[in-house]
């Protein structure tokens, strides 16, 4: 509806973007037009749980972190090391990378949890922010299987309060986006 457009041209602006270059001519579905700290088309982290145990991904994991890196330079994403944030911003224009924002003292669950972001874009085409801004459930489903990046690392290590703390985060998120209450309390 018209007010839905409102809001969420509204968020598009606030991030510096115009609503031409984001293909938002078509209705946009209510979840995803901003919801407390919802940050509109970043699909991001917010904590690192492994962090404290693991420590960066490129002391823990250099082979990794370095492999992805070259990936992604490869792919001509824009690569940001900005202390204390942790993203992949799909890109305004249809068929471009996004922007991968990584906190150099990252964890490998952190690193994995936004790599997946950009294969999951890179897989489908780079179909553009708006595609995103459209979809709730693509939007959902593209953070659903970036958190079981982090899952399958503290399970593997056997890490279970850190796996458990990663599912609620992954819950708020859920929250965030389809606008559902969380099930549990903290």
């Amino acid at each position: 509806d018209g007010a839905s457009k409102t809001l969420a041209a509204l968020s598009v602006v606030k991030f510096g973007l115009s609503m031409s270059g984001l293909g938002l001519d078509g209705p946009l579905t209510t979840g995803l037009v901003p919801r407390g700290n919802l940050q509109i088309g970043v699909l991001r982290s917010t904590d690192d749980p492994l962090r404290a145990k693991y420590g960066p991904a490129h002391l823990s994991h250099p082979e990794e972190f370095d492999t992805a890196m070259a990936e992604l330079k490869e792919a001509g994403v824009k690569v940001d090391l900005r202390k204390g944030s942790m993203a992949y911003s799909p890109s305004a224009i249809k068929g471009e990378p996004g922007t991968f924002i990584l906190d150099p003292s990252s964890s490998i669950g952190a690193l994995r949890h936004e790599m997946r972001h950009f294969r999951d874009d890179q897989a489908a085409g780079y179909p553009g922010l708006g595609a995103y801004l459209r979809d709730e459930n693509l939007y959902w489903r593209m953070e659903f299987d970036a958190y079981m990046e982090e899952i399958r690392f503290a399970r593997k290590q056997g890490d279970f309060d850190i796996g458990r703390r990663i599912v609620q985060n992954m819950e708020e998120r859920r929250a965030e986006i389809l606008g559902e209450q969380t099930r549990r309390k903290k």
